[in-house]
């Protein structure tokens, strides 16, 4: 499928025969990672009412590294024209997870890519790591932009226990009875665990789609 525009949308990426689930939250058309797709109306609803306050992660990508005044706002909250953010936690990241590191534009899988990482980071600029319990529209991208940064990418990593870890960008994969748990059970209602596979829900990463090496290119 596509949007209005002509462009692949997060349903286009699901396997031929899933049944009919919708977005959790938004990703905006520049923004890659962590999508979560569900038929279950009242999760989706404490997912993303704002005074449930689950934790989403991102990592992010600026320019230059910012000043500490800078970092301190985006902790303490910002004032936006949408009223002013909550705290937030916002940290440089030292090393990013095995799952998206980089090199040369070929993605990078385990042990040896955080030492590749510490040694040759793999895009210039800095990363953040930013753990976000509200969601506002293009919320990092307003604070970023209020403080003075520039960002060149943002991926989210993470909604509340659910990570990127295990899928490869336009990969999903359905969530297991345990991974609905932990969702109900972080938003309050976990309390019959044999109820909570009766919903279906599936983590998508909509990350920008990256060649893989050959075999025969593999060292």
């Amino acid at each position: 499928g596509g949007d209005t525009g002509g462009r692949r949308t997060v349903a286009s990426l699901l396997p031929q025969g899933t049944r009919r689930v919708f977005p959790v939250g938004r990703l905006d058309l520049n923004s890659e990672g962590l999508v979560l797709l569900t038929d279950d109306g009242e999760l989706t609803n404490k997912l993303t009412h704002p005074r449930f306050e689950h934790p989403k992660t991102y990592f992010v990508l600026v320019a230059h590294q910012p000043p500490i005044d800078a970092l301190v706002r985006l902790r303490e909250g910002v004032e936006l024209e949408s009223g002013r953010t909550a705290p937030a936690q916002v940290e440089i990241a030292d090393e990013l997870p095995a799952r998206l590191i980089l090199d040369k534009g070929v993605q990078r899988f385990g042990a040896a890519a955080s030492d590749a990482w510490k040694s040759s980071p793999p895009e210039k600029g800095v990363w953040l790591r930013i753990v976000l319990r509200e969601g506002k529209k293009r919320q990092i991208r307003h604070m970023a932009a209020a403080v003075g940064i520039s960002l060149r990418r943002l991926i989210r990593w993470s909604i509340g226990p659910l990570t990127l870890e295990g899928l490869e960008p336009g990969m999903s994969k359905e969530l297991t009875p345990g991974q609905v748990y932990a969702l109900k059970q972080m938003v309050g209602n976990g309390s019959d665990r044999r109820r909570s596979g009766s919903r279906r829900g599936r983590a998508v990463d909509r990350s920008r789609t990256r060649r893989r090496p050959s075999p025969r290119n593999r060292r």
